[in-house]
């Protein structure tokens, strides 16, 4: 299917009602000049997380057009109908959600002349019926007021409007089994390394790790690895069978690259767009979007372009090739099959157990991983969620 049909077919599910709102509680302002642009950038439906929150991710390309340099102040989320405000965005909070368009942090809200940022928006709901059918954006700023403007004046407008689309997500089986999994560089959090980055391909700005994950193995333990862990095959996920989501046809395979040793990432002078991602499998699944398996072993992909798959066929192992510090199986779905020129697509899993968290700092702030502190919950089974970073899970 065409990332472009399936882009359609999500807005034709609410277009109607979207419409209908527009017109209810829309109405014309005087116009007026508006020197940072705020352009929607890859909206995708809301997901419920194992958090038993609704996430909404989606971002706003913000373009200084005006004719002086612009300091952008605040952003609020406001409900598209009601003009209430969602969620608000300053100091620290907008900042920290800003990146330049090659992913890297923005250092403050200064905008030169024609310069563009992504500022990240990431909302959360405590029922799917709560979340609006539309949203728009107040940015406060200073910047030009008019095309001749000889200094800034303080600017508050509205820009940014869309239809948030609900439809049903594909549910996947997951693509490991036993217990021990943790969700790394996941969904929502902050320091994950996914949903933030940006990569310009084939002429197109792209997202399309946003929902990514990366699969590791606690074992009982609380370890990752056992001995030396500069030796791949001493990570307890290494060489653990991976599955079929979904029914699906094989739509390309990359096979033959060896194993990187644990530790640091590769030299970036010794990888290309065709091999940072390793040996890697892209499905196209029965539900018309793709999935997309990297970081394989060498040697252990079982299928090839053209085969058939059935949801929980093996397909290959996990290994550690391509851009990759340590054996891990790295997941995601996409609208195209380009693993990293498409559009992220949300997705939850249909039944796994959460069983318990890593707790943050004792992952993302140690420079080794044999500190994981691992915090007990009541085990519970989970259906029709996306595990949210690092959670722990189990599957049948």
């Amino acid at each position: 299917m065409n990332k472009s049909w399936i882009f359609l077919l999500c807005a034709s599910l609410s277009l109607a009602s979207c419409q209908d709102r527009k017109e209810n509680c829309s109405k014309h302002n005087e116009d007026q000049f508006t020197p940072i642009l705020a352009e929607i950038f890859e909206p995708t439906p809301p997901f419920p997380g194992t958090d038993n929150k609704y996430h909404l991710l989606y971002g706003l390309r913000l373009t200084n057009a005006g004719n002086l340099p612009a300091q952008l102040e605040s952003i609020e989320v406001l409900d598209g109908c009601e003009g209430k405000v969602v969620q608000a965005f300053s100091g620290n909070d907008l900042l920290s959600n800003l990146a330049h368009l090659n992913a890297t942090p923005a250092e403050s809200g200064n905008f030169d002349i024609d310069s563009s940022r992504i500022f990240f928006v990431k909302l959360a709901f405590d029922q799917k019926e709560k979340i609006p059918g539309s949203l728009k954006h107040r940015l406060k700023l200073k910047g030009s007021a008019g095309p001749g403007s000889k200094s800034q004046s303080s600017l508050t407008y509205e820009a940014g409007s869309f239809c948030v689309c609900k439809k049903d997500l594909p549910a996947l089986a997951l693509p490991l089994r036993g217990k021990g999994w943790i969700v790394f560089n996941g969904c929502c959090s902050s320091a994950g390394a996914h949903q933030n980055s940006l990569l310009p391909v084939n002429g197109t700005l792209y997202n399309a790790q946003r929902y990514a994950i990366d699969f590791m193995k606690l074992d009982d333990k609380g370890t990752l690895y056992s001995g030396d862990p500069s030796v791949p095959s001493n990570w307890h996920c290494y060489n653990e069978k991976v599955y079929a989501v979904e029914d699906g046809l094989v739509i390309s395979v990359l096979e033959g690259l060896e194993d990187q040793p644990p530790g640091a990432l590769p030299d970036p002078n010794s990888i290309t767009l065709k091999t940072v991602t390793g040996n890697h499998i892209i499905l196209k699944l029965s539900s018309g979007v793709y999935a997309f398996y990297a970081h394989l072993k060498k040697g252990s992909i079982r299928v090839k372009e053209g085969n058939s798959v059935s949801k929980g066929d093996e397909i290959a192992r996990v290994g550690n090739s391509g851009n990759t510090s340590a054996p891990h199986l790295h997941l995601h779905l996409m609208d195209a099959p380009s693993p990293i020129g498409s559009n992220p697509v949300a997705y939850t899993y249909d039944r796994f157990k959460l069983a318990g968290l890593i707790e943050e700092n004792s992952f993302y702030e140690h420079e080794n991983l044999d500190a994981l502190q691992v915090i007990t919950i009541p085990d519970e089974w989970r259906n029709h969620q996306l595990p949210l970073d690092l959670n722990i899970l189990e599957s049948d």
